[in-house]
């Protein structure tokens, strides 16, 4: 694998080195729009089939709902111990690990689900922290036993497709899932009793499909085997990996917990619903997300070039994209039934934080390619405690408009602690490089956009 700092070596010949050039563009550019699209595509279908399953289950079935998903999501971001990222890092480091990465997979995958199955003869007790009632025990039960172990599978496989640059692929599995949760959704509905049992399975099997696409990907290339030496190595970036998702997955859903035992369901209902849509344009920053990592897993000076015009642009975009949730907050939250446009003063609030969540986003990912270097860990531990301790506070007293000024404090201060660790990296790096585009650039940008105006009218004409 051909690594992006030989591009810069005088030594090679001019042709070669504008090749390689070109090449590494095309690449990036390739990354970019095919995640781009995913996630618009990803986005689009996920929020039609969030609008039709929220006005199937109702507002306390929503908070059900929310309760168990986001259970999911930090049961596996608590058991992953960063294995996942770790598998990405060391095959975009060197793709001849990828054989090996695969094996240490499947084990993992086989040891993780014996504790999970162990694990779940406490689900009564955790049901009971969570505000969950006692009728939904037996959906939990399926939900967990049949999700965590895929979703755990499918994170660390799917991850093996960046080590090829395979940023295509990488974004297929993940479109094709969510149109796959829509569908099997939509089924089940119909054919089983329990509503909020039927969407419940269809995200448990979900994981199945970016499964098998990455399998089909995989194996005809590779013959895996076990590596425990690979599995310390892991281990070892993993550790850093999995404190700096865990607290992030923490933080983003800590609220949702908190308000569905205090408040109960449908308030917890009404909470995700808004912070659902205000995470809309949160979404921006992932469409470079996996380039950005893999770029700088292999070269830092390139990586940090491209998260900065990356985030510069976000910002814009994202600035645009609040300003029209804002003034069309009510009548989106009413397309999710009539008691939803009761979230709207919780989603104006999180819009800010929102705006300041863009920035970590993508910095995240610049961190990740870095392999965490433990003072990135203090961007979630500072978030994660802020929010906590307001939510104490303002729960109580202010309910799920609380929660959200809770979260937007939090936000605000991780983006500011992640500029600030990437400035002590590179001190000539100005505050305005982080969020102004030069005039410039801004036109770059416009001349791209009339360019494909243009190309669209030749088509149609």
């Amino acid at each position: 694998m051909r690594h992006f700092s030989e591009i810069s070596d005088t030594r090679a010949p001019k042709s070669e080195s504008r090749t390689a050039s070109l090449g590494k563009r095309q690449s990036v550019t390739l990354g970019i729009s095919s995640t781009l699209g995913a996630r618009v595509v990803s986005l689009a279908l996920g929020t039609l089939f969030s609008v039709i399953f929220t006005r199937i289950l109702g507002p306390e079935g929503r908070g059900v709902y929310a309760v168990f998903t986001a259970g999911a999501t930090l049961g596996v971001g608590l058991s992953a111990l960063g294995f996942p990222t770790a598998n990405a890092y060391f095959s975009a480091r060197d793709e001849r690990n990828i054989p090996t990465l695969f094996g240490n997979s499947l084990a993992l995958t086989a040891l993780f689900t014996v504790v999970i199955v162990a694990l779940l003869a406490l689900w009564p007790e955790f049901q009971g922290v969570l505000g969950v009632e006692p009728a939904y025990y037996h959906i939990g039960l399926w939900f967990f036993a049949i999700g965590l172990p895929l979703n755990f599978l499918s994170a660390l496989l799917r991850d093996l497709l960046l080590g090829k640059q395979w940023f295509v692929q990488y974004n297929l599995a993940t479109a094709v899932s969510v149109l796959g949760y829509g569908a099997l959704g939509v089924l089940l509905v119909v054919v089983l009793p329990s509503k909020v049992m039927a969407i419940l399975l269809a995200n448990a099997l979900t994981p199945v499909i970016p499964l098998l696409l990455a399998l089909w990907f995989l194996l005809p290339f590779e013959r895996w085997h076990f590596s425990w030496d690979m599995l310390k190595k892991s281990a070892f970036i993993g550790w850093r990996v999995y404190l700096f998702n865990l607290l992030a997955i923490a933080l983003a859903r800590l609220n949702v917990f908190m308000i569905s035992g205090w408040l109960g369901s449908k308030q917890a209902g009404l909470y995700s619903t808004a912070l659902m849509l205000a995470e809309l344009t949160a979404n921006l920053p992932n469409a470079a997300a996996p380039v950005i990592f893999t770029l700088t897993a292999v070269n830092q000076l390139s990586g940090t070039r491209l998260v900065l015009k990356t985030n510069r642009l976000v910002f814009l975009l994202v600035l645009a994209g609040n300003l029209g949730l804002a003034v069309l907050c009510v009548p989106l939250l009413s397309v999710f039934g009539p008691e939803f446009p009761k979230a709207r003063y919780a989603l104006w609030v999180l819009l800010p934080g929102i705006q300041c969540f863009s920035v970590v986003a993508a910095l995240r990912s610049y961190f990740q390619g870095l392999g965490f270097p433990l003072p990135t860990l203090l961007v979630p531990l500072a978030g994660l405690g802020l929010s906590f301790s307001l939510n104490l506070w303002l729960i109580p007293g202010v309910g799920i408009v609380g929660a959200s000024l809770a979260l937007v404090s939090s936000y605000a201060v991780m983006m500011l602690l992640s500029v600030w660790y990437v400035r002590t990296r590179n001190p000539t790096i100005t505050w305005s490089e982080f969020f102004f585009p030069a005039p410039a650039e801004i036109m770059g940008y416009l001349t791209s956009v009339v360019n494909w105006s243009k190309r669209l009218r030749s088509r149609e004409v």
